[in-house]
């Protein structure tokens, strides 16, 4: 089984298609009480990504035209914002948010276009972070997926990305 990282170099030319137009941000965020909304795929997301990734390309090149179709400038140009914790269609409205948002936004498109997506925990030392008089470990996610007898996985922290197969944390969706 071979072990790939998907990277930021385009495998598809995306020239002539247009990004949603950014929405305002509204100041504050509600997560939906149904856990199973976190990974909705709405109508204006499916617009947006349909004409991106081609159905009939190998999986490893339509996870780079969705990485490149979120990551991109002439996409949705996602910008990183520590302190947004957002499910996948407010992620792609918002177009930003943290790790946990990407890979939302990453797994609910992947799996949309029929691709294995799971989220999974990235190894590394911990970190601590104080918030409104509470400690919390500060931990980080990514997706893998599984296609072709290949692992590709698609973080936003390339560095922290495990490089071992063993290394590899699989997460239910319901703990991410």
């Amino acid at each position: 089984m071979a072990l790939f990282q998907v990277s930021l170099k385009s495998a598809t030319e995306s020239a002539g298609m247009e990004a949603p137009a950014p929405r305002a941000k509204e100041l504050e965020y509600r997560a939906p009480a149904d856990p199973r909304e976190l990974l909705k795929v709405d109508d204006a997301m499916r617009a947006y990504f349909r004409p991106r990734v081609r159905a009939e390309a190998r999986a490893y090149d339509q996870l780079q035209q969705i990485v490149d179709a979120v990551l991109r400038p002439e996409g949705l140009g996602f910008t990183y914002d520590p302190t947004g914790t957002f499910d996948a269609s407010e992620t792609f409205r918002r177009r930003g948010g943290n790790c946990v948002s990407y890979a939302f936004l990453v797994v609910a498109i992947a799996r949309e276009f029929g691709l294995e997506a799971v989220f999974q925990n990235v190894s590394r030392t911990r970190r601590w972070a104080r918030v409104d008089g509470l400690v919390m470990v500060v931990l980080h996610l990514d997706v893998r997926v599984t296609a072709d007898d290949q692992v590709l996985v698609v973080d936003l922290e390339p560095d922290l990305t495990p490089l071992r197969e063993n290394q590899l944390n699989a997460i239910s969706d319901e703990r991410a």
